[in-house]
């Protein structure tokens, strides 16, 4: 059978949240979906007779192949499937005939469910019992890009300070009259991280600030009224939208004024045109692509990224490293 799916940092003035990033683990489920191929595989013994099979599932992925039972070698052509299709369990059965069976109850809703168009499986899996019998899918399996679960999460990508998503390498990011806009939420408990990188342009958090920046151009919003007394690392949800041309930046947090920068006018033939294909990075960078300083990788969750107006899932990320998909994890 194979389960296929597919503080002393801060300055004395910031104070991010106590529980900065030690979350517990949830015993016995398994984190699918993270890396393209994700699965597991049990072997089964002889055996004949019905197949049984109950098992745990969580998610928020509206598409995702739960289980596939292949046929023997004698009967190749035969299998049984089950999944989630439109956030709704179908079961697909081809033996003699081909029958299929589906749910009403919309199940992608991150709640754990018991059970007795082809997509990854992006959620986690526990308690999995084959023919009346517990396994230990963790030990007994063959892993492939399978990750751990916690407790319990919101629909949101997970970094944990080694992570980064490459949005695009190789498309051009600047609109019309050279204009790159970003707009994206994150939640942390700390002072400092990446939050998107493209050429020399930055938006990062700097000392609990939200800090905009390209060479000698920079905007800093510090969140005077956010609940960790002026920073931003306060573990509530925040929104940062950058805006930059050739002259100017703007930075407008959580659906604030806009704060702008102004390049001088004399200096402004000194600035080199954007790079047309830079890479836009989110949540960090590549190891030794930090420029002349050094900057952390954020450490926590990332929600509704736009580019250009344009979103994107974050299955649809040119490149994921380390992200934990649907994984933002929640205090008990």
């Amino acid at each position: 059978m194979v389960f296929l799916v597919d503080h002393e940092r801060c300055l004395s003035c910031i104070v991010c949240i106590a529980q900065s990033s030690s979350y517990t683990l949830e015993a016995g489920a398994l984190k699918f979906g993270d890396s393209a191929w994700s699965h597991a595989t049990l072997r089964l013994g002889a055996h004949s007779g019905q197949l049984a099979v109950t098992l745990q599932f969580r998610t928020f992925a509206p598409n995702g192949i739960l289980l596939l039972a292949p046929g023997s070698k004698t009967k190749p052509k035969h299998y049984t499937v089950l999944m989630v299709r439109e956030g709704k369990l179908k079961l697909i059965v081809r033996g003699r005939k081909r029958r299929e069976f589906s749910l009403a109850a919309f199940v992608a809703d991150g709640t754990w469910r018991t059970m007795s168009r082809w997509a990854r499986f992006v959620g986690c899996v526990r308690r999995v019992t084959v023919r009346g019998r517990a396994r230990d899918v963790a030990r007994e399996a063959a892993l492939h890009a399978v990750g751990q679960c916690f407790p319990r999460v919101e629909p949101a990508a997970y970094f944990a300070g080694d992570a980064y998503a490459t949005w695009s390498s190789s498309r051009t990011l600047w609109g019309e009259g050279g204009v790159l806009e970003v707009r994206l939420q994150f939640r942390t408990a700390e002072p400092n991280g990446v939050l998107f990188a493209v050429g020399d342009l930055i938006l990062e958090l700097k000392d609990g600030a939200v800090v905009l920046s390209r060479g000698d151009e920079v905007v800093e919003w510090r969140g005077a009224g956010s609940a960790a007394g002026g920073s931003l690392c306060d573990g509530a949800w925040h929104e940062a939208e950058a805006r930059a041309s050739g002259g100017a930046l703007w930075l407008t947090p959580d659906g604030g004024p806009a704060l702008r920068a102004a390049r001088r006018a004399a200096l402004l033939a000194d600035r080199p045109q954007p790079a047309a294909r830079a890479p836009l990075y989110l949540a960090g960078l590549p190891e030794g692509d930090t420029g002349e300083s050094t900057r952390e990788n954020f450490k926590g969750c990332m929600r509704e990224v736009t580019v250009g107006g344009q979103k994107r899932d974050w299955t649809e990320m040119e490149a994921l490293h380390n992200v934990l998909l649907d994984s933002c994890p929640v205090q008990q």
